[in-house]
């Protein structure tokens, strides 16, 4: 040994072939394939994560790489850095290290956890000499190729070779290929040859419009193609063949567009940039621009939760709808947004888990910011043991699974609904919807509607959707509004000479004109006004889950309000409806009761109102009531801990209250920081401050509390109000985005593939996004072309 931690080099050495790491972006070097997942603990696997990215990005790898300019700046930004709390390992007999505050003193200094040694970013990433001194034969040594690690010695060395000519060099080359990258600078090609220049600039001028209709008919929700798109596109006022929107749109334009004109009639036939696969791909850099913008909001705001919903679409593939709910930065509004469809292929609770989580960290969110799940009831979503929600949260317990409000209020107004008389009224609606669902008897309605002056904006029955419950409150308070037009169009149709028309309006002129459908109609009418007002609220994007379970408790509250008084409330409904009975010379009377009559309502009471009230109206509240409170109980219990950050009362902080909040940290303690003491004192002088306000200042919902929250008072109260805005609500967003695929993916349009469909549908929801044509060349600038388009 020729010196303390040296090894005498032996003549065999110098033709040993030295180990090389070089790190490619999808490299695993060193690193286990599948990460460490405990069920019971996730901190294994945030900890590999951590890892995984201190080994991708340390400057150890990195030495005598051999990769494009681009790259080099992506590895210089990203470059692992220690924080102010790491702690250095110590070496030698007096246990030196390296010091974080050297980084300040040489800006160019990078340290490597993997083998302890310190290198200069510059030298090791941009450097491109062969050698130094005088005969350039020297070799770069250590801060170079080769780690340095004689903390004794180091400011000697840093200072040393901060002077070095070489280095100086190597900075000036960073930040020219810096600046070259960033599109800051024009590479020394094109400073050299203006002339080439200007010809790369005429030609990304030539792509402009064919971008641009590209874009135009993805925000428009057009189809691009036709039944014949190939080959040069025609300039001819006299060529009327139909070539699909996108040739017929630049067809138009170069009319008027010289520039484009040309381009069209002269260019190469290898080179005209019109066919589907230029179309494809433009389409597929607007979908990465645009999800970008999309990941990005998303990982800076923090916490999110996932809502995920299916569809089949029309070429038979099941379509899973991945949506994301986050806050927006500024905490001023609460953000639902669509990313992608996925096809599913195994629709167990497992497969479809691991498609959530999969294209989750394929598209670059952070997954352990998770702390939510929205989907709809169904067992393989819903399922406690092999559900989505119960695999994601083996992986991630924090996600807690919402069942979606809007969907449990459309269970309990449909399982209410199965009182005999109310399902008859609305199965009797539905008829008469397809009844007049032909021209001739529509005709035959809208003259009668004119011919009693109703006063209604519609003129056809709406039919009564199978899912969509408030659309079902529209379609009854429209037949209500038609009640009269349609009694009149059954009579004049039932004097046809048309035995099946007249024989099926006679008999449904009969049903509408018993006593039983009318007050049934009626009883449907007033109870569903209330559900249609909390289901509408129910799909805003900007409502949480305690505002949300706080409608369905008025609306609770409203229901059994009329519970109670239903004696006068049904007698005012029956008023009415004798009213309408007069008109049409409907009899209001009470069926027979016999002994033994099982199939319907058989009280003895000695009033025709009392009848229908005890047979109809009560019986249709008790079971919406009942089925309300049941639907909304999982939804109150998920919001027991959050209650308390929201108080009705903050001039009282009860035992009980104090316990929720207890559970509500021990729940989320990885997201939080400080003791119990701690937490707990920061509540009591949350609820002094909500106390000094003003009563009707009081925070109802969890982004108006945000606003009171001073980072440095209350960082835990604005984290956990941060985590119950992003709780999910409902999956109205998915709902959305299955009616742009049923847009864009149709009878016409069934082949197009996943990618196609995709970017389509973002250009069409997130028109305000739209990528410019600037960043849509430098991006297709990235391969090889017929066209230099690179600048």
């Amino acid at each position: 040994m020729t010196s303390k931690g040296k090894r005498q080099l032996q003549v065999l050495d110098f033709f040993r072939k030295k180990p090389r790491v070089e790190l490619t972006p999808n490299s695993d070097d060193e690193l286990p394939k599948n990460p460490p997942v405990n069920k019971d603990d996730d901190e294994l696997q945030s900890q590999y994560e951590i890892s995984r990215a201190e080994h991708e990005y340390d400057i150890a790898n990195f030495p005598g790489i051999d990769v494009a300019n681009s790259r080099k700046v992506e590895i210089l930004e990203k470059l692992w850095q220690p924080t102010e709390t790491f702690q250095f390992p110590s070496s030698g007999n007096r246990n030196l290290k390296f010091q974080h505050k050297w980084f300040h003193q040489w800006k160019w200094l990078s340290y490597s956890k993997e083998v302890d040694g310190a290198y200069c970013k510059f030298c090791v990433l941009f450097n491109t000499n062969t050698g130094v001194g005088l005969g350039k034969h020297q070799k770069v040594g250590q801060l170079c190729t080769e780690k340095f690690c004689n903390w004794k010695k180091a400011k000697e060395r840093f200072t040393e070779h901060q002077t070095r000519e070489y280095h100086q060099h190597n900075v000036e080359n960073a930040a020219l290929i810096t600046n070259i990258v960033k599109g800051k600078q024009d590479p020394i090609n094109l400073q050299l040859n203006q002339e080439e220049k200007n010809q790369i600039l005429e030609n990304r001028k030539t792509l402009e419009p064919i971008i641009e209709t590209v874009l135009l008919c993805g925000k428009q929700g057009l189809a691009l193609r036709g039944h014949r798109d190939g080959g040069r596109i025609i300039v001819d006022p006299e060529k009327d063949d139909n070539e699909g929107n996108f040739r017929e749109i630049l067809r138009y334009r170069a009319k008027y567009d010289e520039t484009l004109q040309r381009t069209l009639l002269n260019s190469k036939r290898n080179a005209l940039y019109t066919s589907w696969n230029i179309q494809n791909e433009i389409i597929e850099i607007s979908n990465d621009l645009i999800l970008q913008k999309l990941i990005t909001k998303i990982n800076l705001s923090g916490y999110f939760s996932v809502l995920v919903d299916e569809t089949t679409d029309i070429s038979t593939t099941e379509q899973m709808s991945l949506c994301i709910r986050c806050v927006d930065p500024s905490f001023t509004f609460v953000e639902e947004l669509f990313l992608q469809f996925i096809p599913i292929e195994d629709v167990t609770g497992k497969g479809i888990a691991t498609a959530i989580v999969d294209n989750l960290k394929r598209l670059g969110i952070d997954v352990s910011k998770m702390r939510g799940q929205g989907y709809d009831g169904a067992a393989a979503m819903s399922g406690q043991f092999n559900g989505v929600q119960a695999h994601v949260r083996a992986l991630y317990p924090q996600a807690i699974y919402v069942h979606c409000v809007a969907h449990s209020l459309n269970l309990a107004v449909s399982n209410s609904c199965e009182v005999s008389a109310i399902r008859n009224c609305l199965g009797t609606i539905e008829t008469l919807y397809n009844f007049f669902h032909t021209p001739k008897r529509q005709l035959v309605l809208e003259e009668s509607l004119k011919e009693l002056e109703v006063a209604s904006s519609d003129e056809k029955i709406k039919r009564l959707c199978a899912t969509r419950w408030v659309e079902r409150y529209n379609s009854v308070m429209v037949f209500v509004e038609l009640f009269d037009g349609i009694i009149l169009a059954l009579h004049k149709i039932s004097e046809w000479p048309d035995k099946e028309s007249a024989n099926a309006a006679h008999q449904l002129d009969c049903t509408l004109k018993k006593a039983e459908f009318v007050i049934a109609l009626s009883v449907i009418n007033q109870v569903f006004s209330y559900s249609s007002i909390l289901c509408k609220m129910l799909q805003q994007r900007n409502i949480d889950l305690r505002k949300a379970a706080n409608l369905a408790e008025d609306t609770i509250a409203e229901i059994k309000k009329l519970r109670e008084d239903a004696k006068p409330g049904f007698a005012k409904l029956f008023a009415g409806v004798q009213e309408q009975a007069g008109r049409h010379r409907i009899d209001i009377s009470q069926p027979r009761i016999t002994s033994k009559q099982t199939n319907r309502c058989n009280v003895e009471v000695s009033h025709v109102e009392d009848y229908f009230r005890v047979s109809i109206y009560i019986p249709f509240l008790d079971a919406f009531l009942g089925n309300l409170e049941d639907r909304f109980t999982k939804h109150k219990e998920i919001l027991m801990g959050f209650q308390c950050l929201l108080p009705t009362n903050p001039h009282s902080l009860t035992d009980k209250t104090l316990e929720e909040f207890k559970s509500l940290i021990l729940f989320y303690k990885d997201d939080l920081n400080g003791s119990m003491d701690e937490l707990t004192a920061e509540l009591k002088l949350w609820y002094r401050l909500i106390a000094k306000l003003d009563k009707q200042e009081w925070p109802k919902d969890a982004l108006s509390a945000i606003k009171y929250c001073a980072d440095d008072v209350f960082p835990n109260i604005k984290t956990l109000l941060h985590i119950l805005a992003v709780l999910p609500v409902s999956t109205a967003e998915n709902e959305r985005s299955f009616s742009t695929l049923r847009r864009l993916k149709n009878y016409l349009r069934n082949a197009t593939s996943e990618t196609r469909l995709n970017g389509l549908t973002l250009l069409h929801i997130f028109r305000e996004l739209t990528p410019s044509v600037e960043s849509i060349l430098n991006k297709m600038s990235e391969k090889p072309r017929k066209l230099k388009i690179k600048l």
